[in-house]
């Protein structure tokens, strides 16, 4: 496993993608660099930093490091955004309205209040099933790959992260 991996993996939504997002092989010096840069694009100086379990805790510790002092700002972090359910009950069980979502990779269209790094093209986003077939592609071949995609076991995820 890496990075991303592209098999049939089931989502903790339920649904399947055609590719897992596993943030777990990034290393603490990369979670540093990451949190380093994102803290440029912050309009404070000085944050609360709270992560989703699980996956969100490791950007948690490294962007908790670029901010010393305490303070009433409140940041909720996690490292891949599928549906904005988890990110929307940290929010709620804080009690801070304004507080400032950030997620690493975006699978899907965030709400307003939270900012992805990265986000996927739509295609990966609309046609989870269909997204990695080219369109120039001949259908017959399309339609055995699919058919051979989807008769892939489907592969649990070792944690229960909503990581994929």
């Amino acid at each position: 496993m890496a990075l991303f991996n592209v098999d049939r993996f089931s989502l903790h939504s339920g649904g399947y993608s055609p590719f897992l997002i596993d943030c777990r092989y990034l290393t603490e010096a990369e979670w540093d660099n990451i949190a380093q840069l994102v803290s440029l694009l912050l309009p404070f100086d000085n944050a609360r930093v709270v992560g989703i379990p699980k996956g969100g805790l490791q950007f948690q510790c490294a962007l908790q490091k670029q901010f010393l002092l305490p303070s009433k700002n409140l940041i909720i972090v996690d490292d891949v955004f599928t549906t904005s359910k988890s990110m929307e009950e940290y929010k709620e069980k804080m009690r801070v309205p304004n507080a400032i979502g950030l997620v690493l990779f975006a699978r899907a269209k965030t709400p307003d209040w939270i900012t992805p790094i990265f986000t996927l093209h739509e295609r990966f986003r609309s046609a989870p099933q269909t997204a990695l077939r080219p369109t120039f592609e001949d259908p017959l071949l399309a339609r055995m790959r699919e058919e051979a995609l989807n008769s892939l076991p489907v592969r649990q995820k070792a944690n229960e992260r909503d990581h994929v």
